[in-house]
């Protein structure tokens, strides 16, 4: 619920659901925490979310579980999110479209997201604190 995504942080609470989810045969997970957990405010943490939720979806598949790697690390005046997903062995990569969608939504907390310069298969998502 978004009382409990504000409560526990948005880090807490897709760990929470992605495990769920991992447990229940729908995918895998590598979720790494790095640094000192910083709050954000209550819109930052719901939008985070529901972002990282969305980029989750495309790897749920009971049959043929896809892999959802994700790193979050806490820095003095940001977060950097680094993501891999990969579905039926292959990576799943964002078009231009998806992209820019995705940062129209990011934009509005002062975000952005990208593909990781020098690692072309490694989504970023940058959060200024």
């Amino acid at each position: 619920s978004p009382d409990e995504i504000i409560k526990q942080g948005f880090a807490s609470s897709l760990h929470y659901e992605l495990k769920r989810l991992s447990e229940a045969g729908f995918c895998k997970i590598n979720f790494i925490v790095k640094g000192k957990v910083t709050e954000l405010e209550s819109v930052k943490e719901l939008v985070v979310f529901c972002v990282l939720q969305q980029l989750a979806y495309p790897v749920l598949n009971i049959h043929d579980p896809g892999v959802f790697a994700i790193q979050i690390h806490y820095l003095k005046e940001k977060i950097a999110i680094e993501i891999i997903r990969e579905c039926n062995g292959e990576l799943l990569l964002l078009i231009t479209h998806e992209l820019e969608k995705f940062n129209q939504r990011l934009k509005t907390i002062d975000s952005t997201i990208e593909y990781k310069p020098g690692h072309k298969k490694t989504l970023q998502i940058t959060i200024n604190i």
